[in-house]
């Protein structure tokens, strides 16, 4: 897999920076029958480091990704690999022990992602009582849903007992305008705590790149409404994406949606993470 930072950086993080939402993926690993994309060529820390010296990154987050369903190994192999500057999401079963659950989280896992888009691993069902016992540990459900339909679940988000990250800038699909109701409510959502994770515009956009401008308004009016629960991910590798995005022009997007302010950036790429994930 080939380095796509090919354009200029125009400003280089502070120490610290933490990519938030990347995949790792390994020969001779099956794709769970759940999924529904086909699996991406194997990539690993290696390919990833170039990514993260281009970006002047140090921190990852490994989200497990729906081509392993429930299968966690190669994330969790991965985060070994990072010599402690690396945290995971994983995907679990309701039934899940808790001696499991203890020992996903002295291997890294902070976070539980539902995907709750086509070819996700688990359901709504049994959120509530996850989260509870998730929260004594400090960790967080990551929600992936078509922000058309928060509405419906901000009762339910509101009311976890833990922290919820909502990835992908929303997912709106298609993108909305940021007086609709459903953006107004993952608003609401922020001020009750959540987080949001600036990311992958290309997966939600119609009007397409280089600006993603029909996303990128969305991202702005988050960013300034509250900076403090903002995230940035490169989403690498990009699964099934053709052509990949520049991871460059991905964090240079973030600079200009943070309206060239050094401290919003920095705030988003280093304090913030370092916050929710514990580093």
């Amino acid at each position: 897999m080939t380095n796509r930072c090919t354009e200029t950086l125009r400003l280089r993080p502070d120490a610290g920076a933490c990519d938030t939402h990347i995949h790792f993926f390994a020969a001779g690993v099956k794709r769970a029958k759940s999924a529904q994309k086909p699996l991406p060529p194997p990539c690993g820390r290696s390919e990833y480091t170039k990514v993260q010296e281009a970006l002047g990154l140090s921190r990852a987050v490994l989200v497990q990704p729906t081509h392993y369903g429930q299968d966690n190994s190669v994330q969790l192999g991965a985060v070994a690999q990072f010599d402690g500057n690396a945290r995971m999401v994983a995907v679990v079963s309701p039934d899940v022990s808790d001696a499991q659950l203890h020992d996903l989280h002295q291997r890294g896992v902070r976070g539980l992602r539902y995907f709750l888009l086509d070819g996700g691993a688990v359901t709504r069902d049994g959120l509530v009582q996850t989260a509870q016992r998730i929260a004594p540990l400090g960790w967080h459900i990551e929600i992936q849903v078509n922000g058309r339909e928060l509405p419906d679940l901000v009762s339910t988000l509101c009311a976890l007992p833990c922290d919820v990250v909502i990835a992908h800038i929303g997912r709106f699909l298609p993108p909305v305008k940021v007086t609709h109701h459903a953006f107004r409510t993952l608003l609401t959502l922020v001020d009750a705590g959540a987080w949001v994770k600036i990311s992958a515009p290309y997966v939600n956009s119609r009007s397409g790149g280089p600006d993603f401008e029909d996303v990128a308004a969305e991202a702005r009016a988050l960013i300034a409404h509250a900076p403090g629960r903002m995230l940035w991910a490169s989403n690498w590798p990009h699964t099934n994406d053709v052509p990949a995005p520049s991871e460059t022009h991905l964090l240079n997007l973030l600079l200009d949606w943070c309206n060239e302010d050094p401290e919003t950036y920095n705030r988003i790429l280093c304090a913030n993470p370092a916050q929710l994930y514990g580093f």
